[in-house]
């Protein structure tokens, strides 16, 4: 047995066996954290990091800005924040209709303006798939938006939000497909 003493003076004492087990849970936590921090997730080098980008309190504040903002569009204006119909609305126009449309689009990009100017990082991404995969996905997302009658932003936000049981339903089937697709992408066809 080891006896110790700790920076702030208190003795402790450990055996050898566990010394080695403290040793194996350090070197295992010192593992985990070169996965997240070196930009591969451990099973295949080079490959983006799971955990990166992890910003937990610049995305709560996000979070609450998004819905702090939808309840005001819900409250002032008496319209659900969902961004596939407000945009729908904008490329398919009816009088007295779009005003308040181009308004919150125009709010959205100032404000992710905003944000480039004021920290930078935060927009700084690596897409690892081509340009024809982007729009296929982006194609394939619009299709889902008309289908599910919404997006994630008007069932996943404001729908979720009032309990609206369409939206729980859409809303678990959008994540539900996204896990499964990510997870058959990176681990079945090992594309990324």
């Amino acid at each position: 047995m080891s006896h110790r003493r700790f920076a702030n003076g208190t003795n402790f004492s450990i055996t050898p066996e566990g010394a080695r087990a403290l040793i194996n849970i350090n070197d295992a936590r010192l593992r985990l954290a070169e996965t997240f921090h070196s930009g591969t997730n451990g099973a295949r080098g080079g490959r983006a990091g799971i955990m990166e980008g992890f910003t937990p309190v610049l995305s709560s504040i996000g979070g609450i800005l998004i819905g702090l903002a939808a309840l005001a569009l819900l409250f002032v204006n008496g319209r659900i924040a969902g961004i596939s119909g407000i945009t729908a609305g904008v490329l398919h126009p009816t009088q007295g209709n779009t005003l308040w449309r181009v308004i919150f689009l125009g709010g959205m990009v100032a404000g992710a303006m905003l944000v480039r100017w004021l920290h930078p990082e935060a927009l700084a991404i690596r897409i690892d798939v081509s340009n024809a995969a982007v729009l296929l996905g982006g194609f394939l997302v619009g299709i889902g938006t008309r289908i599910g009658n919404g997006c994630t932003s008007g069932h996943g936000v404001c729908g979720v939000g009032r309990l609206a049981p369409r939206s729980l339903v859409a809303s678990a089937v959008f994540f539900s497909v996204a896990v499964l697709t990510s997870w058959l992408i990176r681990h079945v066809t090992g594309a990324f």
